[in-house]
């Protein structure tokens, strides 16, 4: 798969992975980890949706 076709996609795993977080490490007595979890998925899905731009 290319770049510019697998980057992408890899933003939206790495984001439906910060929803499924979002429902367990509340229960998992997380929360506290949820906003520098939120930053870092969000760092990472652009990073790979800048990256696909740049193929």
């Amino acid at each position: 798969m290319p770049a510019y076709a697998g980057l992408p996609a890899l933003a939206v795993v790495l984001a439906l992975c910060y929803l499924v977080d979002r429902r367990t490490w509340v229960d998992a007595g997380l929360a506290h980890w949820l906003p520098l979890r939120f930053r870092l998925t969000l760092v990472a899905a652009l990073s790979c949706l800048l990256g696909a731009a740049a193929t």
